[in-house]
């Protein structure tokens, strides 16, 4: 295999994509192949900044006022210059995210087959909070499924009411 698509991140065993089916969201990943995605949302330092700026322009032109300036006063200055500054920056800031999201997502083969990759995996479960898998094999669990059932019996309860009785009367 020359470019695998998949690469386990706990063996290393590679593997192609293949559509089996696409109603899941898991595109080509091969059957019994795990997808583990960590998604973090971190502060956007640029838009921190931004609001810092906004801040401190409230602040250097809160100054003018005079020291002794009533309460009232410079309350309705502070909501002005925040109303002021907030639509200066309003154009800039909007094209800012105030956060980004960090997705990191890694593969793992099926882990069954070798004792100690199940053993593994399933520590990593443990401590993330999951129950362990238990050691059936992919092909154990398929062939499960495809096992032919046996029949089950109809039996026939004999105190029900009929209609042959209904009309002898």
């Amino acid at each position: 295999m020359d470019d695998p698509d998949y690469e386990c991140a706990l063996s290393g065993v590679a593997a192609s994509g293949e559509v089996y089916w696409d109603g899941d969201g898991l595109d080509d990943l091969p059957p019994g192949w795990f997808e583990v995605t960590f998604r973090r949302r971190i502060p956007n330092p640029q838009y921190l900044m931004v609001q810092q700026s906004k801040a401190a322009q409230v602040e250097i032109a809160m100054t003018q006022l005079p020291p002794n300036a009533p309460d009232h006063l410079k309350q309705a200055h502070r909501q002005m210059l925040t109303i002021q500054t907030d639509a200066l920056y309003h154009s800039y800031e909007e094209n800012i995210p105030p956060f980004f999201t960090i997705h990191e997502t890694v593969h793992i083969a099926p882990v069954e087959s070798e004792s100690e990759l199940l053993e593994a995996f399933n520590e990593i479960r443990e401590m993330l909070g999951l129950d362990e898998l238990p050691p059936i094999t992919y092909d154990q669990a398929i062939a499960e499924v495809e096992a032919p059932t046996e029949p089950v019996a109809v039996v026939e309860d004999e105190d029900e009411d009929t209609d042959d009785e209904d009309d002898e009367s």
